[in-house]
């Protein structure tokens, strides 16, 4: 049990609380066992396949890794050169823009430090959560603790078969559950803020003016620049597909054409190159 009574904290059994965990990992296991089929292990074999270029990746540039971002538009040819060396691995060519590993994936774009990092960058999440659990005053607070840690565990443990960080939503999900911990553990113990000097009121009005509307343009300027870079994805998703419908009537020159036109929007989008 977390605590005890005559300590004035709330108790959860370690049963309740570590079921919490490995619920997602356990219903994961129960999916696999009742969906195995052809299709199933060819998934499998297709995530090996492409955990072994992705090592090939990491082993290329071991201590920075090679940049975000640029998995995809290095993996064509790391695999180029992986099945020349390995052509029985032929029939799982493919061309994708994620690893299916995050972790390694992580490995291969920021090397040992940037994952090294992140490490760390959890370690302090668990640290936070058993310091949080231990000062808990009610059993809600450990029970949001908990789903928290079931959460993030069950986020991770999936990072390893598909590619969680690179899912936006996810990835705010992951974010909101580390910081409970850092929240929930502050709960009562803030501290009066310091007495601040008496200001003029208009001077104040005046700031405060200034600085509404030094954010309003700031802001104003981050949704100019999110728009422009919508639609210049937009736009070359467009020349993505009518490259494929040129393609597919044979029109190779034109397909050619508004895929390099594409490529002017997009530059470093490896689908198109």
């Amino acid at each position: 049990r977390l605590g005890s009574p005559s300590e004035g904290k709330a108790t959860l059994p370690w049963t309740a609380a570590a079921a919490m965990v490995p619920a997602p990992v356990g219903l994961g296991a129960w999916w696999l066992a009742g969906s195995l089929n052809p299709s199933l292990a060819s998934r499998f074999w297709g995530r090996v396949y492409l955990s072994r270029i992705g090592w090939q990746m990491f082993v290329e540039h071991p201590l920075f890794g090679s940049g975000w971002g640029t998995f995809q538009l290095r993996f064509l040819d790391a695999q180029a050169r992986y099945l020349a060396g390995h052509p029985e691995w032929t029939r799982f060519w493919t061309l994708v823009q994620e690893l299916h590993n995050d972790p390694l994936q992580l490995l291969a774009e920021a090397g040992l430090l940037g994952f090294a990092a992140f490490v760390w960058f959890i370690a302090e999440y668990g640290r936070e959560t058993r310091a949080a659990a231990r000062a808990a005053e009610s059993r809600v607070t450990l029970l949001l603790l908990s789903a928290s840690a079931g959460g993030v565990a069950a986020i991770l443990t999936d990072s390893f078969f598909n590619f969680q960080f690179a899912v936006a939503p996810t990835l705010l999900l992951l974010f909101t559950l580390l910081a409970f911990p850092h929240f929930l553990g502050r709960r009562g113990t803030s501290e009066p803020a310091p007495s601040r000097p008496n200001v003029d009121a208009a001077t104040a009005i005046k700031r405060r003016t200034i600085l509404r509307g030094l954010g309003g343009l700031g802001i104003a300027a981050l949704c100019g620049i999110l728009l422009l870079q919508i639609t210049r994805r937009a736009a070359a998703e467009h020349d993505y597909k009518l490259g494929i419908d040129l393609e597919a009537r044979g029109d190779y020159a034109g397909a050619e054409q508004v895929d390099r036109r594409g490529l002017a929007h997009v530059p470093f989008n490896g689908r198109r190159h």
